[in-house]
């Protein structure tokens, strides 16, 4: 809005000028003037674009997404005719016909006029809008008054060529303001703005869960009416208001600054970030924010959020570990439904630091443990186990079904379905235990026998009850009522139907068969037991 408008109430068509001079300044840059900030000083937009020229750096105002092909003195002039468009005084702007000669010209530009007070930010308690009625707003842009379309459109019928050519400029820089999947370098999203995946299944940006006051940035549902969040930048660290601003440095690391300028959260946790030249994070349709080179392969991302994900398994992560960067990826529920920061539950479902709960191992159909993790009609399960990584995943039979598996507050682990007429999320499974489920019950060389429940554990053959007095208590488990003598005698005993004991602390060689595998365990004593399934 022109000064003199705001102030006096006075319009004319050079607060016309004025509104133009603002657009154009708000395109190259990819900012917006209104609710600008910057941590080293006081001036919006036109102030900070202002200092930048003054001291000859007006380069430092174009925003990051323009090709580094375009010619940099035409977009030094481009600013500059911008700045006369926004001088203080009316009287001093050019008319929208000299700013289109200045546009197709050589001709030298005369100074910006403007008072080093000018264009600094006030802070007021009530909302700034506009009651001009001769002005539209869309797309938080203001759109030219009839007035100065009136001219310019006289100007397109007496053939000003370079009109055009200064449109087809604007349409092509306009690109970078426009909510896309993508932020590059130097960038920012503040509240209000976000960026979409291409095919507009989710959506990055600021939010607050119901009944709290606390500011987050996260990645929901796009088209599900119920804006269900399945990822948390900065889970533990909350922002007390809307004032929030998430960038992307030039190293390629997202930052996320609270309204004193503060770093709170950054995607950088001292692992090893390699050299970039020009970063880009963008927002896939899986739902994963990746940071890569802005013509590197998606598949290969320098940063991505899937490597750290919270309460929500969606098709395409991977539950496990990077046996080269030592990145463990694991879920952790949420504190309650209106709090994401770090629950009590993580699966393998662990209450605290305790284990209560797990799948047991991976037997090429299913984990042992969970029966209704299998392969059907709608998902496609896989566990891989290479060199470099170790994790579980699955993928979707039909791309067109939304489905996640969550992890509640209550540590309850859920496989959830959208359907789309109901606009409510179905219930697909829940893991169905028992008290043999419970982790550890019978203690060691001890199983669960869940057909007879009086006493629920028993000791392998071969063992007895540590605590011979107290038979029900398990916790100590069992110990061996005959010591090895580790000769050619010994054997192994068959279990079926067991889910297979905790493998953390286990030895494996894919290199060998059963055989050597029984070998060698048989010449030493330190070895309990072997998997015969493969």
């Amino acid at each position: 809005m022109a000064p003199e408008y705001a102030a006096e109430g006075i319009f004319s068509i050079k607060s016309d000028v004025f509104s133009f001079g603002v657009l154009v300044l708000e395109i190259v840059s990819g900012k917006k003037n209104r609710g600008f900030v910057h941590k080293e000083h006081s001036h919006n937009l036109l102030g900070h674009a202002w200092g930048l020229h003054k001291e000859g750096r007006s380069l430092e105002l174009v925003a990051a997404c323009i090709d580094e092909s375009i010619c940099s003195s035409e977009v030094i002039r481009l600013i500059h005719v911008g700045l006369l468009c926004v001088q203080p005084r009316p009287e001093d702007r050019p008319t929208m016909y000299s700013v289109i000669l200045m546009f197709g010209s050589d001709c030298v530009l005369p100074p910006p006029k403007f008072p080093d007070h000018c264009y600094k930010n006030t802070t007021t308690d009530t909302p700034t809008y506009s009651n001009n009625e001769l002005t539209l707003t869309m797309l938080n842009y203001r759109l030219l008054p009839y007035s100065s379309s009136k001219m310019i459109t006289t100007l397109m019928k007496q053939g000003v060529a370079n009109f055009w050519f200064f449109m087809v400029v604007l349409c092509a820089l306009i690109t970078c303001t426009t909510a896309a999947d993508t932020i590059r370098a130097n960038q920012t999203i503040r509240n209000g703005e976000t960026i979409i995946s291409a095919e507009q299944n989710f959506e990055l940006g600021f939010f607050n869960p119901k009944n709290s006051t606390n500011w987050y940035v996260g990645i929901w549902y796009k088209r599900i009416s119920t804006g269900t969040v399945m990822w948390v930048a900065n889970r533990n660290a909350p922002l007390s208001n809307n004032s929030g601003e998430l960038s992307l440095t030039l190293q390629g690391i997202l930052l996320l600054r609270n309204n004193a300028g503060n770093i709170i959260w950054s995607s950088n946790d001292d692992a090893y970030l390699p050299s970039v030249r020009k970063p880009v994070a963008q927002l896939l349709d899986t739902g994963n924010v990746i940071v890569r080179e802005e013509n590197g392969n998606p598949e290969d991302p320098i940063w991505q959020s899937f490597d750290f994900p919270m309460d929500t398994f969606v098709p395409g992560m991977k539950f496990g570990k990077d046996l080269v960067t030592g990145i463990k990826r694991y879920f952790t529920s949420w504190k309650s439904e209106n709090d994401p920061s770090l629950g009590e539950h993580t699966l393998i479902v662990r209450n605290g630091g305790k284990i209560v709960f797990r799948a047991g191992p991976w037997n090429g159909v299913r984990f042992s443990g969970e029966p209704y993790l299998r392969t059907n009609s709608i998902y496609r399960f896989e566990f891989v186990l290479d060199q470099r990584e170790m994790y579980f995943h699955f993928d979707l039979r039909n791309s067109s079904v939304v489905t996640r598996v969550v992890m509640k507050p209550s540590g309850s682990l859920e496989g959830l379905l959208w359907i789309e007429n109901r606009q409510e999320w179905l219930l697909l499974w829940s893991p169905q235990t028992d008290s043999c489920d419970r982790y550890g019950l019978c203690g060691s060389f001890a199983y669960c026998n869940i057909e007879d429940n009086s006493p629920a554990c028993e000791c392998l053959k071969g063992f007895k009850p540590t605590l011979t007095n107290q038979w029900d208590d398990w916790s100590q488990g069992c110990h061996r009522s005959t010591s090895l003598d580790c000769g050619p005698g010994e054997l192994f005993r068959k279990y079926s139907g067991l889910k297979l004991p905790d493998t953390q602390k286990s030895w494996f060689n894919q290199s060998m068969d059963l055989d050597e595998c029984e070998m060698v365990c048989k010449e030493n004593c330190g070895i309990h037991r072997l998997n015969l399934t493969g």
